[in-house]
C-alpha cells in the first residue's frame, strides 16, 4: 500500500515548486533503524574490559626522583672532595714526596663518621636500578640487554679515565721521574677504581637480585646479612685480613637490596622510627669500634682489616684520642 503527498521544494536543479513523494506504508515503519539497546551489564563489562587492558598494558616508566638525584650528586661531590684532600705533595731531601695529606690530621677520624657516604650511594643506586629495570622489563627489555646497556654506560667513561691515568704515568716515566714517585702516583690515581669494580658487580647482578627480592624479600636480606657476619667472624677467628675482602660483594649487595625496598615504598616511613633506627645503628657501631672489632676510622674500614688488633707501642705515639678510646675498649672487653 502506497501513499503520496506533496512536499515543498522543486526537484534537484530547479528551485521552488513542489514535487511528489511516495512512501510505502507497509515497509516504511520497518525501514527505520532500530534503536540501540543497552544491556544492564554493558557498563560493567566495559569497566572490566578497561581494567583488564590496563593490567596487561606495559607499566608507564616512573619519572626521575629529584631528591634521589640530588642525594646521589651530593655523594659524588663528597667522594671527589675526600680523594682530592688526600693528595699531598711535599719536598723532601731526595726530592718531591707524594703522601696522603690527611695522615696525621686529628679531625680525620670524627670527620669520617659524617663523610662516610658509600652505603647511601649504594642504597640510591639500588633505588635507581630497580625503577629503571622494572620500566625497561615492562617494555620487553631482557635481563642480558639491561646488563649490557648498564655496562656500556658505566665502563665507557671509566676506560677514558684509565687511559688518561696510563698516559700521565707514561709521561712521568719518560720525563725521568723516579720510579717510586711514579708508583705512588699510580696508586693514588687508581685508588678510587675499587668502587668501579664493586659497582659493576652489583649492577651486573641487578636482574638476579631483583628476582630474589620479589620472591622472598626478607629471606634475601637475611641471607646476605648472615653472610656478612660470617665473613667477619671467619676473618676475626683466622686473623687473615684478606678474608674480609669477600664482604666487598656481600655488604654492597645487601645495601643495594635496601634500595629495592625504598623503590617499592616498603621502608618504614615514620621519621621518629627512622631516627631511632639511625641512632641504634650508630650506637652499635660505636660499641663494635670501642671493643676493637672495627676501627673508629670508617675510611680504613672500607679496606677489611683483622678484627683483633690494638695499637702497638709505636702506633700509640701517633694515635688520636679516638684510637686511644678504642684501645681502652679493647682492654675493657678483654681483647
Amino acid at each position: 500500500m502506497s501513499r503520496s503527498y506533496r512536499r515543498p521544494g522543486g526537484p534537484p536543479g530547479r528551485p521552488g515548486g513542489e514535487h511528489t513523494v511516495t512512501v510505502d506504508t507497509l515497509t516504511a515503519p520497518h525501514s527505520r533503524p532500530e534503536p540501540e539497546t543497552t544491556s544492564p551489564t554493558a557498563p560493567r563489562n566495559r569497566r572490566q574490559t578497561a581494567r583488564r587492558s590496563q593490567q596487561h598494558s606495559p607499566a608507564p616508566s616512573r619519572g626521575r626522583d629529584g631528591a634521589v638525584d640530588l642525594a646521589r650528586a651530593w655523594c659524588l661531590i663528597v667522594v671527589v672532595l675526600m680523594h682530592s684532600l688526600m693528595v699531598g705533595v711535599s719536598m723532601g731531601a731526595a726530592g718531591p714526596v707524594l703522601q696522603n695529606a690527611l695522615d696525621g690530621w686529628p679531625g680525620l677520624v670524627p670527620f669520617t663518621w659524617a663523610a662516610q657516604i658509600m652505603p647511601l650511594f649504594f642504597v640510591l643506586g639500588g633505588f635507581s636500578a630497580f625503577t629503571q629495570y622494572t620500566a625497561l622489563s615492562a617494555h620487553g627489555v631482557t635481563a642480558s640487554d639491561y646488563v649490557a646497556l648498564r655496562m656500556r654506560r658505566l665502563l665507557r667513561p671509566a676506560v677514558a679515565a684509565i687511559s688518561a691515568i696510563v698516559a700521565v704515568l707514561a709521561a712521568l716515566t719518560l720525563l725521568g721521574v723516579p720510579a717510586g714517585i711514579v708508583t705512588t702516583a699510580g696508586f693514588r690515581l687508581s685508588q678510587p677504581l675499587w668502587f668501579l669494580g664493586v659497582y659493576a658487580l652489583t649492577t651486573a647482578l641487578v636482574p638476579a637480585a631483583i628476582a630474589a627480592h620479589r620472591r622472598a624479600r626478607w629471606t634475601t636480606v637475611g641471607v646476605l646479612a648472615a653472610l656478612v657476619v660470617a665473613v667477619d667472624v671467619v676473618r676475626g677467628a683466622t686473623g687473615i685480613p684478606a678474608v674480609g675482602f669477600i664482604n666487598l660483594a656481600f655488604v654492597w649487595l645487601l645495601v643495594q637490596q635496601l634500595g629495592f625496598w625504598l623503590a617499592e615504598k616498603r621502608m618504614p616511613s615514620p621519621r621518629l622510627f627512622l631516627a631511632a633506627l639511625a641512632l641504634a645503628a650508630y650506637g652499635a657501631l660505636a660499641v663494635f669500634c670501642t671493643c676493637g672489632v672495627y676501627s673508629f676510622d670508617l675510611l680504613s674500614d672500607l679496606n677489611p682489616r683483622a678484627a683483633r688488633w690494638c695499637c702497638s707501642e709505636s702506633d700509640s705515639l701517633r694515635c688520636s684520642s679516638w684510637s686511644r678510646l678504642r684501645c681502652a675498649g679493647c682492654t675493657a672487653c678483654g681483647r
